[in-house]
């Protein structure tokens, strides 16, 4: 997605994993447009990434952009706060 996005001109920041993507949304001055949250990652997964982000007030989209693509996980990303979500592989 990285590579995608960046030939299309635009800044990317990665996280390695959803603590970092907490940390990078919620840093003093921090200003995303959209952040694409994968459900699967080490230390904090995107669903509690999600809540925690939202737990602190912040408004920014959030996307699941996840392998994991039946009803029930759309709705637990939603259910969390999330805004959209895209089924990987997105061509």
């Amino acid at each position: 997605a990285k590579k995608m996005l960046s030939q299309m001109g635009l800044q990317c920041v990665v996280a390695a994993n959803g603590a970092e993507a907490v940390d990078a949304v919620a840093a003093p001055g921090a200003h995303f447009d959209v952040v694409l949250m994968d459900m699967a990652m080490p230390v904090m997964g995107g669903v509690s990434a999600t809540k925690n982000i939202r737990g602190r007030g912040l408004q920014v989209p959030i996307v699941a952009m996840t392998a994991n693509a039946s009803d029930k996980d759309r709705d637990e990303c939603l259910d969390a706060g999330m805004d959209g979500f895209l089924s990987k592989p997105v061509l």
